[in-house]
Parts: C-alpha cells; sequence; structure tokens
C-alpha cells in the first residue's frame, strides 16, 4: 500500500541564499556549486532561517530569482491537482500559490510522484514541467502566460513509472526533455508562445535520461539516453527545423489552459 504524503517541510539553508541567483536544477550552469565565497562547511540549527509546510507531495528542487522561492508539488490521491508556489526568501511567508488540472497520465512509481522536475527561470519568467507532461508558464508574480499539455499534441509520451528530467533554458529557448517508454523526444520551446521551435525524436528513446546545458564554448542542448548523449548546438538544432520541427509546430489553439486559481 502506497503511503501518500500530506505535507513535507521545506527548508532554506545559507548555504543557497547567495548573491546570484539559483535559477534551475543544480543552480547556475547546471554545476551544482553556489558561487558564494566562504559557503559554511558544515550545517546546523542555527543554518536554518525558516521552514514551513507544503500542500501534497514534491521531489522538486527549490529555485531562487530575486528574492522569491519557487517550487512546485502536486495534491490529491491521483496527484492530479499540480501547484505551483513561491514564498519570500526573507520570512518564508508565502507570496503564491496557483493550482491546476493534469491533462496527462499522472501514475507513478511509488518513489517519485508528479512534481518531480525542478523549475526553470530566465530571471523574468517561470516554466514549471510536471510528469504528467503539463508545462506551465508564469511570469515571476504568478501571472499565467500560457499552459501547456504535451499528452494532448503527442498522446503517446507517457508511462507507469514517472518522468523526471528538468526543463532548461538555453540561449532563449526552453529545452524539455520528454522520456518514456514509446515516444521519447526533445522539444525545443518558444518561451514566450509555448509552441515547438523544433523537434529532436530520431534518438534511443529508452533510459531515463536527462536535459541541461554544458557551459563550455557554444551553448549546447544535451539529452541522455540510455548508451550515450545525444548533443547538438543550438545553431544546429535550428537548422534542423525543416526536417525535424517546422511540420510539428503547434498552432496557440494547441495549447490548453486549465486554472483553478
Amino acid at each position: 500500500m502506497i503511503r501518500w504524503l500530506t505535507c513535507c517541510c521545506l527548508v532554506i539553508q545559507t548555504i543557497l541564499l547567495c548573491a546570484e541567483d539559483w535559477r534551475q536544477f543544480r543552480g547556475p550552469q547546471a554545476s551544482g556549486i553556489a558561487q558564494q565565497p566562504h559557503p559554511p562547511t558544515t550545517l546546523g540549527e542555527h543554518h536554518i532561517r525558516w521552514q514551513t509546510h507544503l500542500p501534497g507531495r514534491g521531489l522538486s528542487s527549490p529555485i531562487i530569482v530575486g528574492n522569491h522561492v519557487y517550487l512546485s508539488a502536486a495534491q490529491g490521491d491521483d496527484q492530479s491537482t499540480l501547484v505551483v508556489m513561491a514564498f519570500h526568501e526573507s520570512s518564508g511567508e508565502m507570496a503564491w500559490k496557483k493550482t491546476f488540472h493534469a491533462t496527462g497520465r499522472t501514475m507513478c512509481h511509488e518513489k517519485t510522484c508528479v512534481a518531480a522536475p525542478t523549475p526553470v527561470s530566465d530571471g523574468s519568467s517561470l516554466c514549471v514541467l510536471f510528469s504528467s507532461n503539463d508545462l506551465v508558464s508564469l511570469n515571476l508574480d504568478g501571472t499565467l502566460r500560457w499552459y501547456r499539455g504535451i499528452t494532448v499534441d503527442y498522446p503517446n509520451v507517457s508511462n507507469s513509472l514517472g518522468m523526471a528530467s528538468s526543463p532548461v533554458w538555453v540561449d532563449g529557448v526552453l529545452v524539455v526533455q520528454v522520456e518514456n517508454d514509446s515516444q521519447s523526444m526533445v522539444l525545443g520551446i518558444d518561451p514566450e508562445s509555448g509552441t515547438n521551435r523544433w523537434v529532436l525524436s530520431d534518438r534511443p528513446p529508452d533510459g531515463p535520461g536527462r536535459a541541461h546545458h554544458a557551459a563550455q564554448g557554444e551553448e549546447t542542448a544535451r539529452a541522455q539516453g540510455a548508451a550515450d548523449a545525444d548533443q547538438l548546438p543550438l545553431f544546429a538544432q535550428r537548422r534542423r527545423r525543416a526536417a525535424a520541427g517546422s511540420h510539428d509546430r503547434r498552432r496557440p489553439g494547441a495549447l490548453r489552459e486549465h486554472p483553478r486559481a
């Protein structure tokens, strides 16, 4: 029997509260390293500035943009209520909370959850991906920009174990890796409209995979399958649009908005 968590505790430690933002999974350059001159070598109770209860269940990491902390969660027995929250960095007080209804499959392994991918921000907006393949774009004040159900566009992108690859921002493109049993792909999404700029689907569909970008030289998007990485420079991916993406360019009508709050 699966025991669902009804609340969890968010702890903000001073190791993350550095001068720069922490806008994506593993922070700046996806390195996991905060550019703080003298980080603490040990952590104790005196390092905890605040803590608060969270709704539902979530395994995503918090991100920090400016004076706010952003986090995702999933509520309900079937985790079909998707939650995005913002907290004041200094006090832990909730700034806003938005809920949405999942349009894709919410079944996942008991050791993971629908809110596994970490949100990403470009500093002026926020994008949150859920294991149900629902992608939410919000302004930093919580205003909905667009909401896209990727499963509406690609009905086969789902599995019974859940997905956890976090989106990344690369050279003005939102890169979303969709790993699953039957139709794995990487989408290069226009962050303003939510439509596809390109689609990379000629890659091994198996393996847990992840999406991230390299910091050396020209920016690249890398998608990793079971064997090795398939890496394309962004300029090369743009040249592939005619072959891989232009026929699959989704119109705004293909986007689905299901805000509850």
